[in-house]
């Protein structure tokens, strides 16, 4: 692993800490519970926090633990389009926070999941690309709020609230 590499591993995995404190943060705000015993709107957002913190530090360790066993090397200077990746997300989920109260879980997931499938996927924009992230962004979403908005009963806006 290059230096330049690391040094964005290490970049990536602080990011990716302290969002993850934050949005720890921001889950407490909600109840954890509801009424009934089910689950509530601080559920899953706790549990994807303690995850991501979990991740990042994982990630942060064994980026340390290669550095400290590489091999003296000439330092390069860091390449400004290892921060690409990272900003990207960032942006994304800044936009996903903005817009949830407004369009609700389905559509602002359904963008999330599509823009992150579209921006990362390797291959050439295509119709067959284009076909698959939307068929994949919208299967997952939906899939997850069956999972959590139905069965475990999570109260998640699922559409627009701007007629309320």
């Amino acid at each position: 692993m290059t230096s330049t590499s690391r040094m964005g591993d290490m970049v990536g995995g602080g990011i990716a800490l302290l969002l993850g404190v934050y949005y720890l943060f921001q889950a407490f705000q909600l109840k954890f519970w509801t009424v009934g015993g089910n689950p509530g709107a601080g559920f899953m957002p706790t549990a994807l926090g303690v995850a991501l913190i979990f991740l990042s530090l994982i990630l942060i360790g064994k980026t340390w633990r290669e550095g400290a066993r590489a091999t003296a090397e000439v330092r390069a200077p860091m390449d400004p389009t290892v921060l690409k990746r990272p900003f990207l997300i960032l942006v994304a989920l800044a936009g996903y926070v903005l817009l949830f109260p407004y369009l609700g879980y389905v559509l602002t997931s359904i963008g999330l999941v599509g823009f992150l499938l579209w921006a990362f996927d390797p291959s050439e924009p295509s119709r067959l690309k284009l076909t698959r992230t939307i068929v994949v962004s919208t299967s997952v979403v939906i899939l997850f709020y069956l999972i959590f908005g139905i069965a475990l009963r999570v109260e998640i806006p699922p559409w627009p609230t701007l007629l309320d």
